[in-house]
């Protein structure tokens, strides 16, 4: 494996020292690239916007390059920006769990925030009574619970989710997290008892061709739409 060598500036830009480079810089880049603005940044942070804006001039000098760069209204990622993203998820995750690991884990005394990402639905049937638990069983623990939207598992490699409770069969086969089956369930279809097209069954044509009422989570698809269309049903 070749070294780097911290005096080639002119491959690695601005070289800097560890010992002299404020680690919580990490952090706020972090949330700068994520956020693509200052502003939600510094909120995301709890600091003040001229704070951020400052924390941006010093890790652009860092880096020797501007990392977000005008578009419009808003800021985009230069390509070098886009580059550290991966590597900066994976060293922020292997310092906490660097300092997770130094500490025994009492759920009755830490206060710890755990970010969870779910549905509504997964909300009220598993969440619900797990809430009630660790109200006597951590009393001083943060639950965060996000809905669910693309990029779920890039938030979940990159830290910004802990957890994330979604139904195996829409998720990519070749995903790279431990899984376990936390319950199952099933759909049921409800119709109208004087239903004139309906004699008390409902076929998968029927269904596929008849107005139903439905629910979805917006751009994502749900469980029916996956199975209706392994079926050659739109």
């Amino acid at each position: 494996m070749r070294g780097i060598d911290t005096n080639d500036t002119s491959r690695y830009g601005c070289a800097v020292k560890l010992t002299s480079l404020d680690l919580n810089l990490l952090v706020a880049l972090d949330a700068l690239l994520d956020e693509e603005s200052v502003t939600r940044a510094a909120e995301r942070l709890f600091v003040g916007q001229p704070a951020m804006s400052a924390t941006l001039a010093k890790l652009r000098s860092i880096f020797n390059d501007p990392l977000l760069v005008r578009e419009g209204r808003g800021l985009r990622r230069t390509p070098t920006a886009e580059g550290l993203r991966a590597p900066l998820t994976r060293i922020l995750v292997d310092i906490q769990h660097l300092i997770d690991s130094s500490h025994d884990f009492d759920p009755a005394t830490s206060d710890r925030v755990f970010t969870i990402v779910a549905s509504d639905y997964v909300g009220v049937v598993l969440l619900r009574p797990v809430l009630e638990y660790l109200a006597t069983a951590a009393p001083q623990v943060e639950i965060v619970v996000r809905p669910v939207q693309p990029g779920l598992l890039d938030d979940l490699a990159r830290g910004v989710a802990d957890l994330v409770i979604y139904p195996a069969g829409l998720l990519p086969r070749n995903h790279p997290f431990n899984t376990r089956v936390l319950f199952e369930d099933h759909f049921v279809c409800v119709a109208d008892s004087q239903h004139p097209d309906l004699d008390g069954e409902l076929s998968v044509e029927q269904f596929a061709t008849l107005p139903f009422l439905g629910a979805n989570q917006g751009i994502m698809r749900s469980i029916a739409e996956e199975h209706l269309d392994a079926n050659g049903h739109q």
